[in-house]
C-alpha cells in the first residue's frame, strides 16, 4: 500500500512538470516497426528501452545519422526529453540544479509499447531524461 501511494505521489508530481519542445533533429512516432532511412539513404539504428523508470541502456554511442528508437514498457506515461536532468547528475552541472531541456528534443511515450524515434544527424553528447519522472537519465553519444 505504502508503495501504491508513493507511486501516485510521484505521477502526480511529474504531472505538473512541463517541458519546452524544438526539435532541430528528426523526430518520428510509430508504433509498426518500420525501418526509416536516415541521411543519403543510411539506415543505422539504435534501440532504447524503457522499463522499470529507466532507459536501458543507460549510455548509447551511435554514429551520425542513427535513427535511436525508445520503447516504452512500463504501463505509464515517460517523456524522453533532451536537455539538463534534475539534480545535475550531469559532469559540470551545479548540484541540485532544475530540470532544463534543451529544446533538441522532447516526445511523449504513452504506456505499453509505445515507441518514438529521433534520429540523430550531428556529433555531440545528448543527454535526456523523462520530465515526469526526475530519476530517468540517459545519454547518447554520437561520433
Amino acid at each position: 500500500m505504502k508503495n501504491l501511494r508513493t507511486l501516485m505521489l510521484l505521477v502526480s508530481l511529474g504531472l505538473a512538470a512541463q517541458a519546452c519542445s524544438s526539435a532541430p533533429v528528426t523526430e518520428t512516432r510509430t508504433g509498426n516497426g518500420s525501418t526509416p532511412q536516415g541521411p543519403m539513404g543510411s539506415t543505422e539504428e539504435a534501440t532504447v528501452t524503457v522499463t522499470n523508470f529507466r532507459y536501458e541502456p543507460p549510455t548509447l554511442e551511435v554514429p551520425t545519422g542513427t535513427t535511436v528508437t525508445w520503447v516504452n514498457q512500463d504501463e505509464i506515461l515517460h517523456t524522453v526529453t533532451s536537455g539538463t536532468p534534475e539534480g545535475a547528475t550531469v559532469p559540470g552541472v551545479s548540484e541540485g540544479a532544475a530540470a532544463e531541456p534543451d529544446g533538441r528534443f522532447d516526445e511523449e511515450l504513452d504506456g505499453g509499447g509505445a515507441t518514438v524515434e529521433v534520429t540523430l544527424d550531428e556529433r555531440g553528447t545528448y543527454t535526456y531524461f523523462c520530465a515526469i519522472h526526475g530519476g530517468m537519465v540517459g545519454e547518447i553519444i554520437v561520433g
